[in-house]
């Protein structure tokens, strides 16, 4: 299958582990003293893109050959594409490969082609026959770490026309970026500068199990959780083609596929510094050679254009991540319009709400208590009683309904978050505590706290709350209440615990709900909407809150507040 811009790839080769000592050491250090972005595949987006494209381009600094090159990006890319818990790699196997000519392989490189070419006859061998050959392996399994271990496509001699069909990718190279077999054997220096100039591709293959194109299915594929495939490649100005593999363990789509191009040109970038320089770790002067006039100019032509495409690419981006920009600020503009809207509608009914009621509630009260004055030696003793329950009845529907209107008006009648002195509100809050502390014999011990950024009134609310509440729900012993703050990363976590009658942790984010109680009403009386008020109001100030108890021994509430700066 074809897709836009992007040829369907495939392709399977397999790793080792030892490697050339001043390559790994170069390497190591290299890896050793970066901090590298985590991308997961999975979820790769054009911020990904962007960063990897940035990490490529900087892979040729302070190398000494392309092998080293090769080594740092396969190993970048095996590292930091990660699969969603970033505990993994998301790629079972990452290779990439260049052509080389005969002369210029190692020796047991080069032995593995004299083998392939004496089990065909080929007796006479071109020093300069271009051979397809792997340059850097990692993978999954220790043996898959150096290419020198490979036991599958080390290289590929590219002797005629038909020994392309003995490696996949070389076979998919050559043929999308419209390269032949006599285009190695007799290059046209026109014809590589125009190729060399081209876009370069990316190869995609969306199903790697049961694909005919990737070999290796049953011992690479399947147990490796192969699922896809691809393969960026492209022509250097001297010619030499290379190829970047990876077999990732997540599906990829077509969008994520289509955002490896720009890396394409990124990785060209990287590998050109050493297109006519050295190739493997450990080569000489004398084999490398020096450039002409002329490839200086194909290098650095290639360059510039190079760039030109990668500026085009980031200047679509940038105006597709502005559209996109945009829109997204309309749409917060329009959810901020109807939610304040909403906001006052609702403040608006919970007023309303709360009047109506309120109206009934004072009559029901007064002509009760009306009914009891004047008609007190009249109502036998069960009525009298009557009465009273329907009076206390009315009075908690009093409490509830001003609670309610407290909660509901939290985020809508709250005053701007200022510098806030919470020893102030502390003060306050003992002050409107004064009557429940002396009947209770209670003790509050105080420490130094924080000036936080919030609403005085509000956090007043808060802690009279948790305060009164560590009164109320007090022992045979009397209450002792400890108040104090630490730091915490950047805000202030406000600590209150008391000694009293505690509650089971099973119900500790029951007790934070409206309307959830763990006692009955003539045990401890209140509405219920106590904790939810202030869990309510600690959000609105960018914090949380909860709690922690051990039944019979105590509860200590905790909340953070951000600071203020002061």
């Amino acid at each position: 299958m074809m897709v836009p811009a992007i040829a369907a790839m495939y392709h399977l080769n397999e790793r080792g582990s030892t490697q050339s000592k001043e390559c790994w050491s170069v390497i190591t250090s290299f890896n050793v003293n970066r901090e590298a972005r985590m991308h997961v595949l999975s979820r790769f987006d054009i911020q990904d893109m962007t960063a990897l494209s940035a990490e490529f381009r900087g892979m040729a600094d302070g190398a000494g050959c392309m092998e080293e090159v090769a080594d740092r990006i396969v190993r970048h890319l095996y590292e930091n594409l990660v699969v969603e818990d970033k505990q993994q790699s998301a790629c079972a196997l990452v290779r990439m490969f260049v052509t080389v000519p005969y002369r210029r392989l190692e020796p047991d490189v080069r032995q593995t082609v004299d083998e392939k070419l004496e089990t065909m006859g080929i007796d006479f061998i071109d020093p300069e026959m271009t051979c397809f050959t792997l340059i850097a392996s990692r993978g999954h399994r220790p043996e898959w770490n150096s290419r020198r271990s490979s036991r599958h496509f080390k290289v590929t001699p590219i002797y005629d026309a038909k020994a392309l069909d003995e490696d996949p990718d070389a076979r998919y190279i050559f043929d999308h970026l419209g390269i032949t077999h006599q285009d190695v054997v007799s290059p046209d220096p026109q014809k590589v500068m125009a190729l060399s100039l081209r876009t370069l591709s990316v190869f995609f293959e969306e199903h790697a199990l049961g694909s005919a194109h990737i070999p290796h299915q049953e011992d690479f594929v399947i147990p490796f959780g192969v699922q896809s495939k691809l393969l960026l490649s492209g022509i250097l100005p001297s010619g030499r083609m290379f190829g970047l593999v990876l077999f990732p363990t997540v599906r990829i789509s077509r969008d994520i596929a289509r955002l490896f191009m720009p890396l394409s040109m990124s990785l060209k970038l990287a590998l050109m510094p050493f297109d006519t320089g050295r190739i493997f770790v450990g080569e000489t002067e004398d084999v490398v050679g020096s450039d002409s006039l002329q490839q200086q100019i194909a290098r650095f032509t290639a360059q510039v254009t190079i760039m030109d495409e990668l500026l085009s690419v980031h200047e679509d981006v940038a105006r597709k991540r502005t559209d996109q920009l945009k829109k997204a600020l309309a749409e917060l503009d329009r959810s901020a319009r109807e939610l304040k809207r909403s906001n006052e509608d609702l403040d608006q009914f919970a007023y309303v709400a709360s009047h109506d009621l309120q109206e009934p509630l004072r009559a029901v009260t007064g002509y009760l208590d009306m009914l009891k004055r004047k008609h007190k030696d009249e109502l036998s003793e069960e009525a009298g009683v009557f009465v009273q329950h329907a009076v206390d009845g009315a009075k908690r529907m009093h409490a509830l309904i001003t609670d309610l209107l407290k909660y509901a008006r939290v985020n809508t009648r709250g005053a701007e978050l200022m510098p806030t002195d919470c020893n102030k509100v502390l003060d306050d809050t003992l002050a409107n505590l004064k009557i429940a502390i002396q009947e209770s014999g209670a003790t509050v011990d105080r420490q130094a706290l924080p000036t936080v950024n919030g609403d005085k009134v509000q956090l007043t609310q808060v802690f009279q709350n948790l305060i009164g509440n560590a009164i109320k729900f007090r022992g045979e012993r009397a209450p002792v209440v400890d108040v104090s703050a630490v730091r915490d990363d950047g805000q202030w976590k406000i600590s209150i615990r008391d000694n009293g009658i505690g509650f089971d942790m099973s119900h500790a984010d029951r007790i934070f709900q409206i309307f959830k109680r763990l006692h009955t009403r003539t045990a401890y009386q209140g509405t219920g909407i106590g904790l939810a008020i202030c869990k309510k109001i600690v959000e609105r100030h960018g914090g949380v809150i909860w709690a922690e108890s051990v039944p019979g021994e105590g509860t200590a509430f905790h909340f953070t507040l951000p600071s203020s700066g002061i």
